[in-house]
């Protein structure tokens, strides 16, 4: 008999990745890229905190150095990572831009894969 160790869910079929279809990009190419940030903001001391240790019991100073490192230490990269990216030492292409009322196209093209490179809307 076997035991299984995470109980399933109906939320989406499971598929090993070894089973799973092709994905690869126009021209062979296997990576896709998004950045996106989220900065959040908590009172410390204040509710309760999420620890992976205690559920459910109130905030304590892990907690709340876990969920606040991105303000102060993870934006700090990325405003790094930025720089560089503007000063050429890398180069990104743009390989498609729609305007923002056309971002249903714009996300039919990508799933369709008829773009490559960055995908840009414009507000």
């Amino acid at each position: 008999m076997t035991t299984r160790l995470v109980p399933r869910h109906n939320r989406y079929d499971y598929s090993p990745i070894t089973e799973r279809k092709d994905y690869s990009w126009p021209g062979g190419k296997r990576l896709a890229f998004c950045l996106t940030t989220n900065v959040e903001v908590y009172a410390y001391g204040r509710g309760r905190g999420h620890d992976n240790a205690k559920h459910g019991e109130p905030q304590t100073q892990r907690n709340y150095a876990w969920r606040d490192y991105g303000n102060r230490v993870g934006i700090w990269r990325l405003l790094e990572l930025f720089e560089a990216l503007s000063s050429g030492k890398f180069r990104l292409k743009i390989g498609a831009t729609y305007a923002l009322a056309d971002a249903a196209q714009a996300h039919r093209d990508l799933e369709a894969r008829r773009t490559t490179g960055s995908t840009l809307l414009i507000p």
